[in-house]
């Protein structure tokens, strides 16, 4: 039972810095502290997994791999190296060119729209 935790603690580090690496194109992730609870599930099974004589070698491993993940994750997020964020658009920009779907489900560009003039988008938190 110990030696299933420890291979699941390995798969689950790796599996956290995945599910980072997946979130970093998510603006509202990026560069959050949040994410480090990912690593939360794999050091509680490093925990199940720890104790006794065997399996030494494998508990040895699980704890490099969890130390070495979790440090390059911290020091991804000092280094400052993350993806940039997606370009704000100030006061006074040009929007960049988005497509969107309308309220009829059917796929609107705003370039489309801004042949007719300027354009004033209002969007409605609600169901897809």
């Amino acid at each position: 039972m110990k030696q299933l935790a420890l291979v699941l603690a390995i798969l689950g580090t790796a599996g956290a810095w995945v599910a980072d690496l997946l979130l970093l194109g998510v603006p509202a992730f990026r560069n959050g502290w949040w994410t480090l609870a990912l690593f939360a599930l794999p050091a509680a099974l490093l925990v199940l997994g720890w104790g006794g004589e065997e399996n030494k070698k494998l508990r040895t491993g699980a704890a490099i791999f969890f130390v070495v993940l979790l440090g390059g994750w911290i020091g991804l997020r000092f280094s400052g190296k993350l993806p940039d964020a997606a370009p704000a658009v100030a006061v006074g920009d040009r929007a960049p060119d988005f497509m969107l779907k309308n309220q009829d489900g059917k796929n609107v560009r705003l370039s489309d729209l801004t042949d007719d003039g300027r354009v004033v988008l209002i969007f409605f938190r609600g169901k897809t």
